[in-house]
């Protein structure tokens, strides 16, 4: 048998291929929560020197004005401000490598700032209890002022380019502002 087919003379036209144009979006998947361990440091880090300025602070709150100063007196603030920057200090030097690029120098920079305020009240403590003048040690407790005057904010001084750091030192409890 045979078919009969309409001839036109034309060769019938090719298929044209069917083709999918497939659009994909770069996506950044960013995590859900932070890596713990980033999040831990930023506390510690924050932890430390704010637990400072908080302590420091708290202790000024509970002096009265106008408090006599005597050596019995100078020489407990000067000790006790040699246990919290000592204290300040074992805590930042107690932190793990950091998360962010920069973060061991700028820990480094508050160990410094705290290492010298622990050693001039250690030092104004010293004097002043080997009968000493109460000048030298009132000096003392204004070298720590000065050392730790600008140890305020600690994320400050980081570079946190990236936004899984930025999320670490966001959960940070400690990282929150207070008063």
């Amino acid at each position: 048998m045979f078919g009969t087919t309409a001839c036109s003379g034309e060769a019938p036209p090719a298929p044209t291929p069917s083709t999918t144009t497939v659009t994909v979006s770069p996506t950044i998947a960013t995590p859900a929560e932070p890596d713990a361990k980033a999040v831990a440091w930023f506390d510690g880090l924050c932890g430390a020197v704010h637990g400072y300025r908080v302590a420091n602070n708290e202790h000024r709150s509970k002096n009265k004005s106008g408090i006599t100063v005597t050596k019995k007196w100078l020489s407990g603030e000067l000790g006790r401000l040699t246990e919290l920057a000592g204290k300040t200090v074992e805590e930042l030097n107690a932190l793990a490598t950091s998360p962010a690029p920069d973060g061991d120098a700028v820990k480094k920079t508050f160990v410094d700032k705290f290492t010298a305020a622990r050693d001039a009240a250690a030092e104004g403590k010293k004097k002043l209890d080997a009968g000493g003048a109460q000048d030298p040690a009132l000096k003392a407790t204004q070298a720590v002022q000065d050392h730790t005057s600008d140890a305020v904010d600690p994320l400050r001084p980081l570079k946190l380019e990236t936004h899984e750091l930025k999320l670490a030192a966001a959960r940070a409890k400690a990282c929150k502002p207070t008063s």
